[in-house]
């Protein structure tokens, strides 16, 4: 009985009709594709080279490799605006639509079905190269080099990394940045190095080793700018290791009112240069050290809170390994900008939240602390908002 009872049962399930698997049907997707190509006068195909795609209609960015002709394709995508970039190693990465690398790409709108077709140019990265020497005239290996880009904006010149790594020095102390935009750079080595030395000949001080900027200048103010074309090579760009004397910075934070919480900030004076910058908290008393400062022109900025606002103070410094001691930060509180925001027209002004800026230690640094802004607006509209400069 059992076993007619299985056997009908496979009789009923094989004449049963199959299930239908197939997805339910959706919108048809759209697709962009195109083809990364170099930006000569006569472009050629990059194989190999990275498309991103990314845009609010995905959940995430979405990448795929050009074939041999350059080509590349996203399908299934839906409706929506979407923005590219193409990289390739040593070529410049860009944006689709972007002038220069770093710069913001357009974007892309595309509706359900749609198809697109686009080209993303890769410029030809220049190459900057050389070798590096220790103090012993020795080749250096395994220090990294750095290539700082120079940028320009608002009519204030900076140099910053270019995004462009230097693998370490070889034996031979070479090194090689490649991918490089075209435009001017800094080059620099920094031998990371915590190795200090004593009396040199007969200087009784201690001396460590310091970054070197081509051709041989630890003061960026005093080193060669390196020019380069779109996939030039410049070589023999050759930097020496150099020991320099270390010292310290102390002193004492003062201030007419009791400050609630106060820190000091020390950075090149040269504001076109941006580096690490060493900040400290001062102790219960007002004083704070710096040690292992390597020569050169230094800012020293202090910024403290209390029930008085904010107070500010900054000193200039010179040091060519003598240290500098029982240097005094007055501190000044704060003058203040009253005015009043006035709305024209029928629409009703809006309503102001309640916000708050303080002046940060690096924008004091970089502007100067008579132009460090501290905004206040209060909550309703035509209410006065309130800035303070720090003097």
């Amino acid at each position: 009985m059992t076993i007619a009872f299985a056997l009908a049962a496979m009789l009923v399930q094989s004449q049963a009709p199959p299930r239908d698997t197939r997805r339910p049907p959706t919108a048809a997707g759209a697709t962009i594709a195109g083809a990364v190509t170099t930006d000569d006068a006569e472009p050629r195909p990059l194989r190999r080279a990275r498309v991103t795609i990314a845009g609010s209609p995905l959940p995430r960015e979405m990448s795929v490799i050009t074939g041999d002709d350059g080509s590349f394709e996203f399908d299934g995508l839906p409706a929506g605006s979407f923005t590219l970039s193409a990289a390739k190693e040593a070529y410049v990465p860009m944006n689709y639509g972007a002038t220069r690398t770093g710069r913001p790409g357009l974007a892309l709108p595309i509706s359900a079905g749609e198809t697109r077709r686009i080209v993303l140019r890769l410029p030809r990265g220049a190459v900057i190269t050389g070798r590096i020497l220790d103090a012993s005239n020795q080749p250096a290996q395994g220090v990294g080099v750095t290539a700082f880009a120079r940028r320009s904006a608002f009519g204030m010149v900076t140099y910053r990394t270019s995004g462009s790594a230097a693998l370490p020095t070889d034996d031979r102390g070479t090194y090689r940045i490649f991918g490089l935009p075209a435009g001017e750079y800094l080059i620099a080595v920094d031998p990371q190095s915590s190795d200090r030395i004593g009396t040199m000949g007969r200087v009784n001080r201690t001396f460590t080793l310091a970054r070197v900027f081509y051709p041989a200048t630890v003061d960026p103010s005093q080193a060669d700018r390196i020019a380069v074309r779109a996939g030039e090579e410049r070589s023999g760009v050759d930097i020496q290791l150099q020991y320099v004397p270390i010292a310290s910075v102390s002193g004492t934070v003062t201030a007419p009112a009791v400050w609630t919480s106060a820190a000091v900030a020390l950075a090149p004076a040269e504001p076109s240069f941006f580096v690490s910058t060493p900040s400290m908290t001062v102790d219960a008393s007002g004083r704070f050290s710096f040690a292992n400062v390597r020569p050169g022109r230094y800012r020293v900025v202090a910024r403290a809170f209390g029930p008085a606002g904010v107070q500010a103070a900054e000193a200039n410094v010179m040091l060519a390994g003598e240290d500098v001691e029982d240097l005094v930060l007055p501190l000044r509180p704060a003058p203040s900008i009253n005015g009043l925001i006035v709305f024209r027209g029928d629409a009703p002004p809006p309503l102001f939240g309640t916000s708050r800026s303080e002046p940060s230690l690096g924008s004091m640094l970089s502007s100067g602390v008579d132009t460090a802004p501290e905004m206040q607006v209060d909550g309703g509209a035509q209410h006065a908002p309130e800035r303070r400069l720090a003097a």
